[in-house]
C-alpha cells in the first residue's frame, strides 16, 4: 500500500503545492503559508504510512527523524494562513517566536543528522518492527525523541484555539451584514471551522495513542490505532488540497470578504432583460466597491462593447487574458455574482446579437445560418438549439413573432 498509494499521494500533493504557490504567490501572500503546509504534510504522511504498512526501509532511513522538526511548523503555517486571511496581520519580527520549538527539535537532532547512512538503516530497520526501538537509538540529545509525539498534538491544540479565536472575532464583527455578504462569509468561514475541528480531533486521538505508548499498552494494540489515526489523518489532510482545487477562491477571502468597519455591500441579483443580456445587471453598492462587484462590471462591459463573443473560439481564458484578471476570479463572479456558467452568459450574449441582426435585416430571406455564423456559433445546429434553450423558440418562430414587418 506504500508504494503504490501514499508514497504517490505525497508526490502529487507536493506538485500541488508548488502549482497553488508559483500560479498565486502575487495574488495572495498566504499561500505561501497554505503550500508549506502542504509540502511538510506530504512529508510526515509518508514517512508515518511507511511506519504503519512496513515501506521501503532504504526510505524510512531517509525520512524517519531527519524531518521531524519541521512537524511543528504545520500548526504554525495554518495559523498564519488564517490571520493573514482573516486579520489581514503580515508576518512581523516577534512571529520568529513561533520557530522556538521547532528550533529547539532541530538542534536536539543534529548529532543523529550527522551519523552515516548505514547507522540510520539500521535505526529505521529496528523502529519498523517495534515501535519501543525509539529508545534504544539516540535520536535527540536536549530531549527523548518520542516526547514529540505527545508535545506536537498539544502544540496544535493550541494553535488551533488561537486560529478559532481569531475566525470567531471575525464572525462576530460581520454579523450584521447584509444577507449577500453574510452568504459569502460563511462560504469562507465553514471550510475553515471545518479544518479546525477535524484537526482537534486528530490532536486529541493522538494525545490519547502515545500515553498507551508510555503506559506500555500491548504494542499490537498500539499499532492498531495508529494505522486508524494514520487513516483518519489521510482523509483529513486530502480534503484540504482536494477542496482548494475545487475552490481555489477560498484563498483569496479577503478580497471578497474584507475587514473593515464600513457597511458591506448589496448584491442585486442580475436581471437580464431581452433586449440587453446583462448589460442592465447593475450591482449596487451601498457604501463601497467591492473587488468582484468591479470585476464583474468589467466583464459585462467588455462583452457589450468589444464583443468577444462572436469569435466561435472565444473562452473564459480569453476573457481571463483580456482583462487580466485570475481564472478563479473570474469565475467566482460569473458563480455567486451572475449566477451562471461562462457558456451560458456567452450564448446570451450570442442570441441577442443574432435578434438584432435578424431584425435590422431588410430582406426577409437571408439566411439563419448565416446569423447564426456572424453571432459566433460553430455550427448551425448548434445555434438552433442555444437560440431554443434561450428563448424557447425556434429562429423561425422568433422572426414570426418579433420581427416587424
Amino acid at each position: 500500500m506504500t508504494e503504490t498509494v501514499i508514497i504517490p499521494i505525497s508526490v502529487l500533493i507536493v506538485l500541488l503545492a508548488v502549482i497553488l504557490f508559483t500560479f498565486n504567490r502575487k495574488q495572495n501572500s498566504n499561500v505561501l503559508f497554505i503550500s508549506l503546509f502542504l509540502v511538510i504534510f506530504a512529508i510526515q504522511m509518508a514517512t508515518t504510512g511507511i511506519g504503519n504498512f512496513d515501506g521501503p526501509v532504504w526510505l524510512y532511513a531517509v525520512l524517519l527523524v531527519n524531518f521531524s522538526p519541521f512537524y511543528y511548523l504545520i500548526p504554525v503555517l495554518l495559523y498564519f494562513f488564517v490571520r493573514g486571511t482573516f486579520s489581514g496581520i503580515p508576518l512581523r519580527k516577534k512571529d520568529m517566536l513561533h520557530l522556538i520549538p521547532f528550533l529547539i527539535a532541530f538542534v536536539s537532532i543534529i548529532p543523529y543528522m550527522l551519523t552515516s547512512y548505514a547507522y540510520k538503516l539500521a535505526a529505521a530497520e529496528k523502529v519498523l518492527g517495534d515501535y519501543h526501538a525509539y529508545a534504544d537509538f539516540d535520536f535527540g540529545f536536549l530531549y527523548p525523541p518520542y516526547y514529540n509525539q505527545l508535545v506536537r498534538p498539544v502544540i496544535l491544540l493550541l494553535y488551533l484555539r488561537a486560529s478559532l479565536v481569531i475566525v470567531r472575532k471575525y464572525r462576530i464583527q460581520h454579523k450584521s451584514d447584509s444577507d449577500a455578504f453574510s452568504a459569502r462569509n460563511r462560504y469562507f468561514l465553514r471550510p475553515v471551522f471545518t479544518i479546525i475541528t477535524l484537526f482537534a480531533v486528530y490532536a486529541i486521538f493522538s494525545l490519547f495513542l502515545y500515553n498507551q505508548y508510555f503506559f506500555n499498552v500491548d504494542l499490537s494494540i498500539i499499532r492498531l490505532e495508529a494505522k486508524i489515526l494514520f487513516y483518519y489523518s489521510l482523509a483529513v489532510y486530502l480534503s484540504i488540497p482536494v477542496y482548494l482545487m475545487f475552490n481555489p477562491e477560498i484563498l483569496y477571502a479577503r478580497e471578497s470578504v474584507q475587514m473593515t468597519d464600513e457597511v458591506p455591500i448589496t448584491v442585486r441579483k442580475p436581471a437580464c432583460k431581452p433586449e440587453k443580456p446583462c448589460q442592465d445587471a447593475s450591482i449596487q453598492p451601498a457604501s463601497h466597491e467591492d473587488n468582484y462587484i468591479q470585476l464583474t462590471e468589467r466583464i459585462l462591459e467588455y462583452l457589450t462593447n468589444e464583443k468577444p463573443y462572436l469569435n466561435p473560439t472565444f473562452t473564459v481564458h480569453d476573457l481571463c487574458t483580456q482583462l487580466n484578471a485570475p481564472r478563479h476570479h473570474v469565475q467566482y463572479c460569473l458563480k455567486n455574482i451572475m449566477n451562471k456558467s461562462f457558456t451560458d452568459l456567452k450564448n446570451e450574449f450570442r442570441i441577442e446579437h443574432a435578434k438584432e441582426l435578424m431584425t435590422k435585416k431588410e430582406d426577409r430571406f437571408f439566411s439563419i445560418d448565416g446569423v447564426g455564423k456572424q453571432s459566433g456559433f460553430a455550427s448551425s445546429s448548434n445555434f438552433y438549439a442555444t437560440f431554443k434553450e434561450v428563448t424557447g423558440m425556434t429562429p423561425n418562430q422568433w422572426i414570426e413573432k418579433e420581427r416587424p414587418l
